[in-house]
């Protein structure tokens, strides 16, 4: 018995069901296709999943292995649990690391993170200039128009109503090439590592 990914089905039985297929050269001899589960990115998020396949420990001898745990559980909580079934199973089983998937994603991501860290930095500091120069319009826009704002209260207008047409008529121009962009933003959609959402991940990984 064995099961594949979906790409495994794709390369090997492009536009079939792999269900029931002959698999050689994987494990003992033949094997018989059972089962086709999703990709798994195993050496990096970034790169597309290649041919895997899943075979029961009966039919193989493997050098090393993992243990995948899904549990919402604590791993303070989970690790005698699963420590006390494997020792069970193995009497010899020595103490092995639980690893939060998290953590793993939070690995494999890092560089990325670390290279978006001064990226950040410099749209603050562009956003702070865009605000300290847009004060400064502003400020001398009322400069300009200090005796013509005097007039105006002289006559009547309120506060309020002089501070609403100073910003409307400075920010319009300033704001105004910027609208399509802020209109659009919600509607656009970013696409990490090829998965909108990471769901169900497990709990913990043991190695």
């Amino acid at each position: 018995m064995v099961i594949v990914n979906q790409a495994g089905g794709r390369r090997e039985w492009p536009g079939r069901d792999p269900i029931g297929k002959a698999v050689y050269g994987v494990g003992r001899g033949e094997a018989q296709v059972i089962g086709l589960i999703d990709d798994v990115r195993e050496t990096s998020l970034e790169d597309r999943a290649d041919v895997q396949a899943y075979l029961p420990l009966t039919q193989v001898d493997p050098e090393g292995c993992e243990l995948v745990v899904r549990s919402r559980l604590p791993i303070d909580v989970i690790q005698p649990a699963v420590m006390s079934v494997l020792r069970s199973l193995n009497p010899g089983q020595p103490r092995t690391e639980f690893r939060p998937v998290q953590r793993i994603v939070d690995h494999a991501v890092s560089p990325r993170r670390f290279l978006m860290l001064p990226v950040t930095a410099f749209a603050a500091f562009g956003l702070v200039l865009a605000a300290l120069g847009i004060y400064g319009v502003i400020s001398y826009s009322v400069n300009l128009q200090a005796r013509q704002i005097g007039i105006r209260m002289a006559l009547g207008a309120s506060a309020g109503k002089v501070q609403r047409d100073v910003v409307a008529q400075t920010a319009l121009p300033a704001g105004g090439p910027l609208t399509p962009d802020v209109i659009r933003a919600p509607s656009t959609t970013v696409e990490f590592f090829g998965a909108s959402e990471i769901a169900g991940a497990p709990a913990a990984t043991v190695t």
